[in-house]
């Protein structure tokens, strides 16, 4: 979210926090991976699974420029895309789930939510209806700024619950004003009763939220943003029955390191349940939030991170052909390691232990995309399999991805998909 759509990007080493400024032609900004930390990720046990994507080109599922609601936006030379009028465009990883009409419903979130429709994963139409507005507070402590919907999950009986992604762009002084200063996010839960077709927090803001910085927010030019965001989707493990999810943390936050947290809950409905993976055990709480009193003591709420350096989660599913999750990631450094000329993926047994990333996909470049961003594997069978929520691939998946151009007001932002196999 929140990416910096000029031409001009901040390169940055996540251990000296040093920034350097350089200009991209559309193929410079995929160099940018620390050759050290790859070494590490390279050594790692090899699964010995590995994937073929089609030889045809990857395939358009959602065109911006000819089917979005809101094609203006903000003026070309904004210097923030969502703090203007509405524009509609993908700022998510895809995720999905059937109604109870049988309709499939996509998500790819802007910070005005609206959804796709269709009758099957790979055959939808942007629908205009607007169904959550941003509260966009400008109050740390309530969690509520600029909120995308991140990840959903649908039962039966119509309720779904999302994880929001929830920005916060302080009110800095000086040069450093925008991404990657003064800024940072959390996780908060929305809920929807009438399968998607209004949504509210799950309660009164800031009880909504799942996951936040163990630090309170303290507006700054030099401190780079930070905090839990990015979620991986929601899936349910076929193992213990919990919900899990991936969090990111981009930058060192106190004595919080930058990384991939696991977090989980046996009870979706209630924000607070969510643990984080605490080295050996589920035990890290992220709740009292800092500015409760008495303030906690932010060494109990350090959620320890995966060995994935440079990498991102952008989405997670269930194997039913592996018996095993499966990853789809972005590796590298610019954004904090969110965006990538490839795609990666890795699987494991439990969700905390990870084999060695290996290569997805590579997608062309053409002249007009800087970079690709928000990879997610789904299945389009996953229905037929009794799976509404399309967490679970069978030996074939969609890897979908977004482009991410040199100006979304002409060049478009679009949703693209190609077909992938896996072998064992």
């Amino acid at each position: 979210k929140s990416f910096k759509l000029e031409r001009e990007v901040s390169n940055i080493d996540h251990r000296a926090c040093s920034v350097q400024k350089f200009r991209m032609d559309g193929r410079q900004v995929f160099g940018m991976v620390r050759a050290t930390a790859w070494l590490v990720l390279w050594a790692a046990a090899v699964s010995g699974v590995r994937v073929t994507p089609d030889s045809t080109a990857p395939f358009v599922v959602w065109d911006t420029r000819t089917s979005a609601c809101e094609k203006r936006g903000c003026p070309p030379n904004a210097s923030a895309p969502h703090g203007c009028s509405a524009i509609d465009l993908p700022d998510t990883p895809p995720n999905a789930y059937v109604d109870g009409s049988g309709v499939t419903r996509v998500f790819t979130a802007d910070s005005t939510t609206r959804a796709s429709r269709g009758p099957s994963l790979l055959n939808i139409t942007r629908n205009c209806s607007i169904i959550f507005n941003s509260t966009s507070s400008a109050v740390p402590e309530l969690y509520a700024g600029s909120e995308f919907i991140d990840a959903t999950y649908a039962f039966a009986n119509g309720t779904v619950y999302a994880l929001l992604h929830v920005e916060l762009h302080g009110a800095c002084d000086g040069a450093k004003t925008t991404y990657p200063y003064c800024w940072t996010v959390a996780m908060t839960l929305a809920v929807s009763h009438d399968w998607g077709d209004s949504w509210a927090h799950a309660a009164e803001p800031p009880h909504h939220m799942v996951a936040a910085p163990p630090l309170k927010y303290t507006p700054s030019n030099t401190t780079l943003n930070a905090g839990w965001g990015d979620s991986s989707g929601i899936v349910r493990s076929p193992i213990d029955g919990y919900f899990y999810a991936i969090v990111h943390n981009r930058f060192q936050e106190g004595v919080q390191s930058n990384g991939s947290c696991v977090i989980r809950t046996n009870n979706l409905p209630d924000p607070t349940s969510w643990r984080g993976w605490g080295g050996s055990e589920f035990t890290v709480p992220f709740h009292p939030s800092p500015y409760d009193t008495p303030e906690p003591n932010p060494v109990d709420h350090v959620c320890t991170v995966l060995d994935l350096p440079d990498c991102v989660v952008m989405g997670v599913v269930w194997s039913v052909y592996l018996e095993k999750f499966v990853s789809s990631l972005t590796c590298g450094t610019q954004n904090g390691g969110d965006s990538s000329a490839a795609f990666y993926y890795s699987t494991s047994a439990d969700m905390v232990h990870w084999d060695a990333v290996q290569l997805l996909y590579t997608p062309p470049v053409p002249a007009d995309v800087n970079f690709y961003s928000y990879p997610a594997l789904m299945d389009p069978a996953a229905p037929s399999r009794g799976d509404r929520n399309y967490e679970t691939i069978g030996k074939t998946a969609t890897l979908f991805f977004v482009s991410v151009t040199h100006d979304f007001y002409t060049e478009g932002r679009n949703l693209y998909g190609i077909n992938v196999t896996f072998h064992k």
